[in-house]
């Protein structure tokens, strides 16, 4: 729908270029010209719009509030409380002849690792990997994110961040479709993207050291 402003204002610079100076009547075709494309405009719009993204559109606040559930309910340890929709992946690991467990991550910024001790010493390591979410323009990309690959390397286990590329064109009314519909004329595009929290359920008797890449926090009792 550019191309309709571009049209508007090489409209008004012709009828400066052949009056001159801005008389009534002149003014009175000017105003008459942007109310017929802002009317059009309006009409064309809906009908020219390719509506591609078959992602389910959120609620920002009411998905803060979810993912603050759930951060609540993993930190008390009731991680199969959780919604099994937010659950990236999981696996175990076989660590009967460990004594000690070594965390890595090959992540820049601090990963997070949840810990809960389990009652006895069955000799493995559960893992889940939850997702908070990728929410862009109020829409929810949740289900595009690649969850961390976790590796037992003798007695280290290791958390490496994939690499991701997504590649998404995105687009907003005009100014004079704007005007009609109420959106803001400031409004830019936004993004929230939530961290993967690695929960692990690990045997009784097992120590874990971190490296300093890993936010580390026990839960549970």
């Amino acid at each position: 729908m550019s191309f309709i402003a571009i049209a508007l204002l090489i409209l008004i610079i012709v009828f400066f270029i052949k009056f001159g100076t801005t008389t009534r009547k002149v003014t009175h075709w000017i105003l008459s010209i942007y109310m017929a494309v802002l009317i059009v405009a309006t009409v064309l719009v809906p009908l020219m719009t390719d509506n591609t993204i078959n992602q389910k559109k959120v609620d920002q606040l009411e998905m803060d509030h979810v993912w603050n559930e759930m951060d609540k309910k993993l930190g008390q340890g009731q991680f199969d409380q959780v919604d099994a929709e937010y659950i990236l992946a999981e696996m175990n690991f076989d660590v009967g002849h460990l004594k000690t467990l070594q965390l890595l991550s090959s992540k820049v910024n601090s990963t997070q690792v949840l810990l809960e001790r389990k009652p006895s010493n069955d000799e493995k390591v559960d893992a889940f990997i939850f997702r908070k979410g990728l929410i862009i323009n109020d829409y929810d990309f949740s289900d595009q994110l690649k969850p961390y690959q976790l590796e037992l390397v003798d007695q280290t286990l290791r958390i490496t961040s994939s690499q991701q590329k997504m590649n998404l064109a995105l687009s907003s009314n005009p100014f004079p479709v704007r005007q009609f519909t109420g959106e803001s004329i400031m409004r830019g595009h936004s993004s929230v993207h939530g961290n993967q929290v690695v929960y692990l359920r690990i045997p009784h008797d097992l120590e874990v050291v971190a490296d300093e890449e890993i936010d580390l926090q026990y839960v549970g009792g």
